[in-house]
């Protein structure tokens, strides 16, 4: 005879056994995408002829355009070479922010600094897995979330053979907005890359061949994201701002002929 008391136990023990089980599952999978993103993350891929690619940052995306031979746009001199390294994770010496030079993107500003891989050759890999600008006095002001892959496609960025660097990074000034920050505050860039051919790789300011060309904030200079008018631009402005009112107020001013 079935016994319903039975299979009702029988039915108990599974359902528990079955939530215990997928209990389990959960956890586990849990915790291997966990170790997953902690041990990998995104990768940009970059080659030479690659133009305002967003490079995904905290808190807001940097811009990283690439350079080959063909690139017109490629540094051909530089100015400064502030940070070289290996494999590993690097920092520069302190340097002020007015010599760090600024491009304009879309009316803001970004800090222009360029990567030179040591490659012996086309096609060689190079990873860079985190870039991360440090204010003094503040902390960290912005960090890169993905990693950058230079050479695994063609065009191939600029080889030791060339006569410029491999790629430009764009860190947006946005990030110091606020801060009451001056030119002469200083900073300081740590790189951590896992992957290179030849070494060692570079960082180096230039004020040669960035796109939209640079400038620099003066040491007393506040630093801010917009681009303000210059003196005449803003006179010309405010010229057309008053002849467009006065038109305006002309034209309602002007009496109503009765016929």
């Amino acid at each position: 005879m079935f016994n319903c008391v039975q299979c009702l136990e029988k039915m108990r023990k599974l359902n528990s056994k079955m939530r215990i089980l997928y209990a389990v599952k959960v956890f586990f999978w849990l915790a291997v995408i966990t170790a997953g993103a902690a041990r990998s993350e995104a990768t940009l891929i970059v080659t030479g002829s690659d133009i305002n690619l967003t490079l995904p940052g905290n808190p807001v995306n940097a811009i990283v355009d690439g350079y080959d031979a063909t690139n017109m746009a490629t540094p051909s001199m530089f100015s400064v070479n502030f940070l070289v390294h290996g494999n590993g994770t690097y920092s520069s010496a302190d340097f002020m922010l007015s010599q760090v030079p600024y491009t304009v993107v879309g009316g803001l500003r970004y800090f222009a600094i360029v990567y030179d891989a040591q490659e012996t050759s086309g096609g060689r890999l190079v990873q860079i897995d985190n870039v991360t600008l440090y204010v003094n006095g503040v902390g960290v002001v912005w960090t890169s979330t993905d990693a950058m892959l230079l050479n695994s496609t063609t065009p191939y960025t600029d080889s030791p053979l060339g006569n410029g660097p491999d790629m430009a990074l764009l860190i947006p000034v946005s990030v110091l907005d606020g801060l009451g920050l001056v030119g002469s505050n200083t900073a300081r860039l740590t790189v951590t890359q896992s992957q290179s051919d030849n070494g060692p790789d570079e960082w180096e300011w230039t004020d040669k061949g960035i796109i939209g060309g640079v400038s620099f904030f003066g040491p007393n200079e506040p630093i801010s994201s917009v681009v303000v008018p210059e003196p005449s631009t803003a006179g010309l402005i405010l010229i057309g701002c008053a002849l467009l009112l006065a038109v305006r107020k002309g034209r309602k001013s002007k009496p109503t002929v009765v016929r």
